[in-house]
């Protein structure tokens, strides 16, 4: 049946039989109708329909980890079969005839709503700042961080500003509540955000104990959780207690995580121990003149044993070049090799209350190293080793292959020439007498650096 659209009827003409009316108004006056708009009334065979009643509203919408504003359109009772059809009109000639479009910026929004008579409403939605900025802002711990972002663009040149806020960044460092403001122009948005401290728990650095034996590890303050595992495997937990017992055996190193709780966020802190059985044990270093492998000429070598309270220290620096070898009691003691060169070997043997153990360590201090005086080997070195020599000087030529070496005694007579063509090189000086010579070493540019070394 064709539809005949009349604005302003009279009562012959809705009293038409057989004829479909569809009116586009509020209210119908001549038919004593007061109902409210956007419903259809039913007198078969007649019909009346109003434009439908729309409000649009804007809502920010969290999916999948982004956000993005969307309008809500609400509308009055359509009826049985009753449809909508939607145009959306809005800033940068952005349009949609979505129901629900993601509106990309601020700014202002038309949307028309058409039923399937053709009677269209329209309303408009504002995105404003308030809408920009996540309020309230995730909760914190102290140490945390927190970017600070914008659900959509911002078409001004808007700042964020606030205690504790740099660069778009939220930075925690004490407990409390805090507000963040993002400004553009005349809009003002703020957000909030809780920081929370972490539980007071630490545990002691090192744990000694005779090997075998068992050792209580204590969590020292409050938490309202606990977790014991190893600093290499720190999600195979051994342990939910405050206190943990293991028994000492090699050195190892395990991880407490604690956690305060709290209604809405859950802060942890984590702290390490060793456990170490009480065995001789050291190790060293040097004050000065570090080389590529180890001590160098002239340099002070400390010694620093694992455990620092048994009963006595007895320490043998294995010197061989002098009497005794070089020895002390000292719990940590200083040793100098001046003038001598090669592999020594350290002895500790200390006396504690699980016994006398005793451990040993090779100290290679094994380079002279003087910067060649005819340079055309760029940054070229000679490290050689041991200084003074017995039987055999073992050299090492840098960066550069060396060629070929020349060995002069102190009146500048030529010893020995030895081809080489390799980056090491081992001399032997058995025949030598006992004096100072002077080795060059020449690449394959004729470039040249030398060394001087003792024959013993």
């Amino acid at each position: 049946m064709t539809a005949m659209v009349v604005m302003n009827p009279n009562k012959k003409e809705i009293m038409k039989a057989n004829k479909l009316l569809l009116m586009c108004l509020a209210f119908f006056p001549l038919l004593g109708l007061s109902q409210p708009l956007s419903k259809v009334y039913t007198s078969s065979p007649k019909s009346f329909s109003s434009s439908p009643d729309v409000n649009v509203v804007a809502v920010l919408y969290l999916s999948s980890g982004q956000a993005f504003v969307q309008p809500v359109i609400t509308t009055d009772d359509p009826g049985p079969g009753q449809t909508y059809t939607y145009y959306w009109e809005g800033p940068n000639g952005f349009t949609s005839p979505l129901m629900q479009p993601q509106l990309p910026s601020l700014g202002t929004y038309m949307c028309t709503v058409t039923n399937i008579y053709g009677c269209s409403t329209t309303d408009q939605v504002i995105v404003q700042a308030s809408l920009w900025i996540q309020n309230p802002l995730p909760s914190l711990c102290i140490g945390d961080t927190l970017l600070l972002d914008l659900y959509i663009p911002d078409p001004g040149t808007g700042s964020f500003s606030g205690d504790n806020v740099a660069n778009r960044m939220f930075i925690a460092t004490t407990s409390g509540s805090f507000t963040v403001t993002y400004t553009s122009g005349t809009e003002v948005a703020d957000a909030t955000t809780n920081v929370y401290s972490g539980p007071n728990v630490s545990v002691k650095d090192t744990a000694f104990n005779c090997f075998g034996n068992s050792v209580s590890l204590q969590a020292l303050g409050f938490a309202n959780n606990y977790a014991w595992s190893y600093v290499s495997d720190p999600l195979n937990v051994l342990s939910n207690n405050s206190n943990y017992s293991v028994v000492v055996s090699s050195p190892t190193q395990y991880l407490l995580t604690a956690g305060m709780v709290y209604s809405d966020k859950t802060c942890y802190v984590t702290d390490s121990i060793w456990v170490v059985p009480i065995v001789a044990n050291f190790n060293y270093v040097q004050d000065t003149g570090q080389g590529p492998y180890g001590p160098i000429f002239g340099s002070n070598i400390n010694f620093i044993p694992d455990y620092k309270t048994a009963y006595s220290y007895n320490w043998h620096f294995g010197n061989n070049y002098v009497t005794g070898g070089g020895t002390s009691n000292e719990m940590s003691p200083t040793y100098n090799y001046n003038p001598y060169y090669g592999y020594f070997t350290v002895t500790l043997t200390m006396n504690s209350f699980c016994g006398i153990s005793t451990a040993s360590k090779t100290v290679r201090v094994n380079y002279l190293v003087i910067t060649g005086i005819e340079d055309n080997i760029k940054d070229q070195e000679i490290n050689l080793y041991p200084n003074p020599a017995i039987d055999y000087i073992y050299l090492s030529f840098g960066k550069a292959k060396a060629s070929h070496l020349q060995v002069f005694d102190l009146s500048g007579r030529i010893v020995s020439t030895e081809k080489i063509d390799a980056f090491e090189y081992r001399l032997d000086v058995s025949s030598y007498r006992s004096g100072t010579y002077v080795i060059k070493v020449f690449d394959e540019n004729r470039g040249s650096v030398t060394a001087k070394f003792i024959k013993q």
